[in-house]
């Protein structure tokens, strides 16, 4: 799953998708209810 990850990317290891999902989900959010 970490397809569009690199190898290089040591800060966010842990949580590559997780990051990923999190400012999709954010933007998504903040889009639909611009409080």
């Amino acid at each position: 799953m970490k397809m569009m990850k690199n190898p290089n990317d040591h800060d966010e290891e842990e949580i590559p998708n997780q990051t990923l999902v999190f400012s999709l989900i954010h933007r998504y959010v903040t889009g639909k209810i611009p409080s």
